[in-house]
């Protein structure tokens, strides 16, 4: 005897259907409290590790220009810059979703910075930042921890 007997009318194909689709509503409905986002990603301290682009093409790097720069991102949205240990820029910042090149990306808008910024990551350690706009450089940073020492 079958272990499950079905009404005439009820095709098990369609029950099996529904009973899946049951499943994933179930399933994407879950509230994930560990998903991280962009923004939590983010809030570190950042190395910088070479910067391409610009109208030339090239590539610029501490070493070529002679100075270090770090990127602090806090959660509470605070963006500090720092060049040679020195605090150069200390203001708000913002991780918005936003559509550019026909993709959606996470842009990084900082106050007072004329240019947005997409945001990728390499891995874990490695940031980049795009600015968006012509002739403008992808920025190469490197997690170096926090808080800042």
């Amino acid at each position: 005897m079958p272990l499950l007997m079905f009404p005439p009318r009820i095709n098990y194909n369609l029950f099996v259907f529904l009973v899946t689709l049951l499943l994933i509503l179930i399933t994407s409905s879950c509230d994930d409290s560990t998903t991280v986002t962009t923004k939590d990603k983010i809030v570190d301290n950042w190395l910088w590790l070479q910067s391409t682009g610009g109208w030339t093409g090239g590539t610029i790097t501490p070493d070529s220009v002679g100075y270090s720069i770090i990127l602090s991102f806090e959660e509470d949205g605070i963006y500090s810059k720092f060049q040679n240990d020195s605090l150069v820029t200390h203001c708000g910042y913002t991780v918005e979703r936003k559509e550019y090149s026909n993709r959606e990306h996470d842009i990084l808008i900082i106050e007072d910075h004329y240019a947005e910024q997409v945001i990728e990551y390499e891995n874990t350690d490695k940031l980049k930042l795009i600015e968006i706009c012509a002739d403008c450089y992808e920025h190469t940073y490197e997690k170096i921890g926090h808080p800042l020492d």
